[in-house]
């Protein structure tokens, strides 16, 4: 009984190992794809910036230009569509605050108004008639 608890432990052991084994090098894996995708990401990001174009030839020059007026269109769209949203926000806004504003109004000249004519009121005269 003793024996077979062991032995029990013993393989699930070596199991762990293996399969701790197989995850380090998935791991690992993972992180020299990760770290070669940053290489290349790097390289683009010199380019864009202007950085070691010395050994691009016309066409690579030619592709790295288009892909900054690609951008630079896809920017100035997106810094519009913010701004006419934008917009649209302020003008709702102004929307509800004149809502707001003739709402207010009303309720001052209901209050104050009718008071003020029949404190002032006076009776016709023939004088200026």
């Amino acid at each position: 009984m003793i024996i077979e608890q062991y032995l029990n432990r013993t393989n699930s052991g070596q199991l762990n190992n293996i399969a701790e084994e197989q995850y380090i090098k998935e791991l690992r894996s993972e992180t020299a794809i990760m770290e070669k995708k940053i290489r290349l990401l790097d390289v683009s990001q010199r380019e864009l910036f202007g950085y070691g174009l010395s050994s691009c030839n016309s066409e690579e020059l030619q592709e790295i230009e288009n892909q900054l007026v690609r951008s630079l269109h896809r920017i100035r769209e997106t810094k519009a569509w913010i701004l006419m949203d934008h917009i649209k926000h302020l003008k709702e806004k102004e929307r509800l605050l004149l809502e707001e504003k003739a709402m207010i109004s009303g309720k001052l000249n209901l209050q104050y108004f009718p008071l003020v004519l029949t404190a002032y009121s006076y009776p016709a005269t023939t004088r200026y008639r």
